[in-house]
């Protein structure tokens, strides 16, 4: 009777098999698979789409000239905008808002050939932000909070493209323009301020600002690059022959969340003297629609800026 010996070197459980591979070694098919992969932590992509918003009722009702959004209100618009939103961030997309300019929209219809009642003209000025601006992200939200940002956005652009472009003052209307903010400076008091100058003719758009933080006695705080850009345009008001009006816009030093700021007006005339404005004479848009933080504001008596900083006028 035969037996069956094992060879040598293999005790039981070290068997292979015909034309397999011993364990923990590559066979000829390459290394056994490893565990699946888990899901992706990557965030799906959302595909980005923008809407263009006019800012404010006065731009509304001019864009309807081109027969834009049929015989729909203000407050009407916005609601069915909101609703219009809604419904695309609820397919997924990625919602931005940007502002309708009348003037800027009407020039870049001119200049791409289309017809600005076109719907096609509205989405590609809405997707071209060299023309409609910054972009603020939509999140399901009301819109007024949105559009003074905008509108702000857009004011400060223009500012920026008009500075660029202005030559330099003269040395003398700079100095002097300088002594006019330092001295209204000294006149505003404690407490939180914004100086606004208007321009243009009849003045209405705002060409430049600059903050004033005086909460600390006898300490002025002021943004360098700011307040330049102020005096810069504030001297070619001097030395130019368009009306101007200088806006002052306050907060008390401690004023809490929610305290009515208040706006005083002055007429700059040639050579930099500020003449007081009477507050019935400070035009409703002035107070409604000013620098974030301080409107509404209600219109106050401005007072006679001293001739030079920390020196009372007469």
């Amino acid at each position: 009777m035969s037996v069956h010996r094992p060879s040598e070197g293999r005790g039981p459980g070290r068997h292979r098999a015909r034309g397999g591979a011993a364990p923990g070694r590559a066979g000829p098919r390459g290394p056994a698979p490893g565990p699946a992969p888990g899901p992706s932590r990557v965030a799906p992509f959302r595909q980005p789409v923008a809407l263009a918003v006019p800012g404010d009722e006065a731009g509304f009702e001019r864009l309807r000239r081109h027969r834009l959004y049929g015989g729909c209100d203000y407050p009407g618009y916005l609601r069915r905008t909101e609703v219009r939103l809604r419904a695309l961030r609820g397919l997924g997309f990625d919602v931005r808002v940007r502002l309708l300019e009348p003037a800027a929209y009407e020039s870049f219809c001119a200049a791409r050939l289309l017809v600005p009642g076109d719907p096609v003209a509205q989405a590609a000025y809405a997707a071209d932000p060299a023309w409609a601006g910054a972009a603020l992200r939509y999140t399901g939200g009301r819109l007024a909070p949105l559009l003074p940002l905008l509108v702000r956005e857009h004011g400060e652009r223009l500012r920026t493209a008009a500075a660029r472009e202005a030559p330099p003052p003269p040395p003398e209307a700079l100095r002097r323009a300088a002594r006019t903010f330092l001295a209204l400076a000294a006149g505003a008091g404690r407490g939180q301020h914004r100086a606004v100058l208007v321009g243009g003719a009849p003045p209405g758009r705002p060409v430049a600002e600059a903050g004033l933080d005086a909460r600390e006695p006898g300490r002025l705080g002021a943004d360098a690059a700011e307040a330049e850009a102020f005096c810069r345009a504030l001297a070619q008001v001097l030395v130019g022959a368009r009306p101007a009006v200088l806006l002052l816009y306050s907060r008390g030093a401690a004023a809490p969340a929610g305290e009515r700021a208040v706006v005083r007006g002055w007429e700059v005339r040639p050579g930099g003297a500020l003449v007081p404005l009477a507050p019935q004479v400070l035009r409703p848009q002035w107070r409604r629609s000013g620098p974030e933080g301080f409107c509404p504001a209600a219109a106050g008596r401005a007072f006679r800026p001293p001739e030079e900083p920390g020196r009372p006028a007469g």
